[in-house]
């Protein structure tokens, strides 16, 4: 965690509290360690967001970086996570987000 300014990320479970209603920039990126069917979501308030949803099925032994930047529409206590099914190298997932508005 670099800058939580309102205190609203949560490093032990990685859930991002709404403080309040608005839209919101989030992204997200991660480097699996395997290079085949990895995929990295965000969710909201534990459900699936619809298009955040990113994946890689290749069959190169090198891994690749993938990533998603949304904008969602947020209601104040809202949490939003990312999870990914993929075995990640170490430090290499990243989480950022603020209120656009």
């Amino acid at each position: 965690e670099v800058y939580d300014d309102g205190g609203n990320y949560t490093v032990a479970n990685g859930k991002y509290i709404a403080p309040s209603d608005g839209h919101y920039l989030f992204s997200t990126s991660m480097i699996p360690a395997a290079a085949s069917g990895r995929q990295i979501v965000f969710k909201v308030n534990n459900g699936f967001v619809y298009g955040g949803l990113d994946g890689m099925t290749s069959g190169v032994s090198d891994s690749q970086s993938i990533s998603i930047t949304m904008v969602l529409s947020l209601d104040a206590n809202d949490q939003v996570t990312v999870v990914t099914d993929a075995t990640v190298y170490s430090n290499y997932i990243y989480f950022t987000g603020g209120k656009l508005y």
